[in-house]
């Protein structure tokens, strides 16, 4: 089976593992006790094992107390799909612009990589340099700031040129591209052999063979990735993971929490724009 210990906490060394075969942990007979990592572990239980509970040992030897029964075929496998998840790392846009397509679409469109144009010249600082614009062909105007802050969303013509103190004039530049400043926004669904039974209510029971499909929506440059991660405590530090399948519930479970547990989610663009977090509250009925 595989499980998923708190891996965030410097005190935490290693963790225990003790196999039961009833839910009597003084009469039931004993298996010898298993050491684990901290984060995910592929355990293998003894064939007559039902039951199972962990502690924690701290850095000093010290052993906490031991946590609830649970029963094993609550817990998945391990699968080649649990192995192969990666942590989340959104690319940082490094140009200018960002070219997004989108399906049908014959010419890739610019989007605006910061709501920032960012204008210097390569001359000398003793030839004071001065910047003209315009959007969509409305009168020039003097930059008077170093950069154009982009507060708006939309789309965008613009035009500028640079002067020198003597009068030279380079040439027009060009550019159309998109401004964009709002994240994308994830919704969760929960599916049961492949069907939708998401009600919309803040409450709901559940299979435990229920899956967690995530999916998210841009208006703008569009969805670069979708991440999560399961916790014991909203305020837990945990790395996030990238989204690529539907989550098992299963998988929530076997993290053993104390009381509640937490699926956290949320995407970002391909500009940066990264929606709050967003969370579902777990509570396991552990008979």
């Amino acid at each position: 089976m595989t499980l998923f210990l708190e891996d965030q906490n410097p005190l935490i060394a290693f963790y225990e593992i003790e196999f039961l075969r009833s839910e009597d942990a003084k009469s039931s007979p004993l298996f010898p006790i298993q050491t684990l990592k901290p984060g995910r572990s592929i355990v293998k239980a003894d064939a007559l094992a039902k039951y199972f509970r962990v502690r924690a040992v701290s850095k000093l030897n010290v052993r906490g107390h031991w946590s609830k029964i649970q029963e094993i075929k609550r817990y998945p496998a391990s699968n080649a799909n649990l192995s192969q998840r990666e942590y989340a790392k959104p690319a940082e846009p490094k140009d200018l612009f960002v070219k997004t397509q989108r399906p049908n679409q014959l010419e890739p469109d610019l989007y605006l990589s910061k709501p920032e144009i960012s204008f210097f010249s390569p001359k000398a600082e003793s030839q004071k340099v001065k910047f003209y614009y315009r959007y969509a062909d409305v009168n020039w105007r003097l930059l008077t700031e170093t950069s154009l802050q982009f507060t708006e969303e939309g789309e965008y013509n613009l035009e500028y040129y640079a002067m020198d103190e003597l009068g030279n004039r380079d040439t027009i530049q060009k550019y159309h591209f998109y401004v964009d400043l709002k994240p994308p926004r994830t919704s969760l669904k929960f599916l049961l052999e492949g069907k939708d039974f998401s009600n919309g209510q803040n409450q709901a029971f559940m299979h435990p063979n229920t899956n967690i499909q995530l999916s998210a929506d841009d208006s703008g440059s569009g969805v670069q990735q979708i991440s999560y991660r399961i916790v014991c405590r909203i305020d837990e530090k945990k790395d996030w993971l990238v989204y690529t399948i539907p989550i098992p519930v299963s998988e929530i479970q076997s993290l053993a929490c104390p009381s509640d547990s937490f699926i956290q989610f949320r995407s970002i663009d391909f500009v940066g724009n990264q929606e709050l977090d967003q969370s579902i509250r777990f509570q396991f009925n552990q008979k």
